[in-house]
């Protein structure tokens, strides 16, 4: 088989520009040659047979792409679930455990018995560090 082109009416999609800048319009135009016998049915029953071998692998390795891009997928959502897991739990627990926490080392409402006043009479009536020799005293 061989290309003709043919010359037609100009269309936006079949303009193509030549080397001039001058617009031309052409159309490919697929001839049969009259130089080629017709094939024979062992031609054609050989042809179908090696595109339907083509076919097959071609369907195999579509179906090896289909279960690598489906393990991708799988993937990306566990590796989700493995960042936002922990942000979730951190959220849920986190309150709790910082308010125990707080509690238990004196943090949280032990403060509250403190106000403006409180603080202002004690630096006003200075504050003294007590001396090395007091503390031990204080803890025989």
């Amino acid at each position: 088989m061989k290309k003709v082109f043919h010359k037609k009416e100009k269309k936006d999609s079949d303009v193509v520009e030549s080397d001039n800048s001058e617009k031309e319009v052409v159309t490919p135009v697929v001839e049969q040659s009259h130089d080629t016998p017709p094939m024979s049915m062992e031609e054609m029953q050989a042809l179908v047979e090696k595109n339907i071998k083509w076919s097959q692998v071609i369907y195999n390795q579509n179906k090896k792409i289909q279960r690598r891009l489906t393990m991708m997928v799988v993937g990306s959502y566990i590796r989700l679930f493995l960042i936002l897991a922990p942000i979730i739990i951190g959220i849920m627990y986190l309150p709790a455990f910082i308010g125990t926490v707080l509690d238990q080392y004196g943090g949280g409402t032990s403060m509250n018995n403190f106000d403006i006043k409180t603080i202002m009479n004690v630096l006003k009536s200075g504050v003294t560090t007590p001396s090395v020799e007091d503390v031990i005293q204080q803890y025989r």
